[in-house]
């Protein structure tokens, strides 16, 4: 064997992450697409084990990554406010996440309803034949 050939072969470890103001937007934009420290690690190819150690050593980069999902999750949660202006639907799901509001399902009703009556037909017995089963 050659000594290219094993170079190629060897693979070693990951290089370290170089604390730079670029690597911070980098990790700022990988936080308000709410990527995950794994994927943030995949993007910047490093391990992950290797991003969390550089957020041990540089509190600023994790500060960073917190920021940008904070402002990401901002940013999707006004989008969705301007679409819920003109989408019922997402009018409706934004009232159940934020104001508690819920769908009722009313079970009964008036005695003399549709179903009941459907019921009586279909069964052949009303309340008429209710008192002479007794």
């Amino acid at each position: 064997m050659q000594p290219s050939e094993t170079a190629r072969q060897k693979r070693g470890p990951k290089p370290k992450l170089e604390h730079s103001e670029q690597l911070l937007d980098q990790i700022r934009a990988l936080g308000r697409i709410q990527a995950t420290v794994e994927e943030a690690a995949s993007v910047l190819r490093c391990s992950e084990r290797t991003l969390q150690v550089f957020f041990a050593d540089h509190s600023d980069a994790k500060e960073a990554h917190e920021e940008g999902k904070n402002e990401g999750r901002a940013s999707l949660r006004r989008k969705q406010f301007a679409m819920a202006e003109s989408n019922a639907s997402m009018a409706i799901w934004l009232g159940k996440q934020y104001l508690g509001q819920k769908d009722s399902h009313v079970i009964g009703g008036d005695p003399y309803s549709p179903i009941k009556h459907v019921v009586e037909v279909i069964f052949g017995r009303g309340s008429e034949g209710d008192q002479e089963q007794g």
